[in-house]
């Protein structure tokens, strides 16, 4: 969802969203998911979808999805990464100031 504002706040106009949910998909597609668990955040994505632009949703087989899939894997491991050396830090600075 932060791709899509992130492309409505450029003011990118045509835009194609590829899932590699069926059910994701179609949930997104369908105007009316009140009983979901997940019902906000379909409603905000759909909210998204509504305002004035052309975007189009496809469904995407998994297997046709590894950059994506690799970049939000690489996205998650430097975040791992920058909360240990933050963490790392504190305790070098904490050590530091009692010393």
């Amino acid at each position: 969802m932060e791709g899509l504002q992130l492309a409505w706040n450029l003011g990118l106009l045509r835009i194609i969203v590829e899932i590699d949910s069926q059910c994701a998909v179609q949930l997104l597609r369908n105007q009316d998911a009140p009983d979901h668990p997940h019902a906000a955040i379909i409603h905000r994505f759909q909210e998204l979808l509504h305002r004035d632009w052309d975007v189009t949703i496809h469904h995407i087989y998994r297997e046709g999805n590894k950059g994506a899939d690799f970049l939000a894997t690489m996205y998650l491991v430097l975040s791992l990464i920058s909360i240990i050396f933050f963490c790392m830090t504190v305790k070098v600075f904490l050590r530091l100031v009692w010393l």
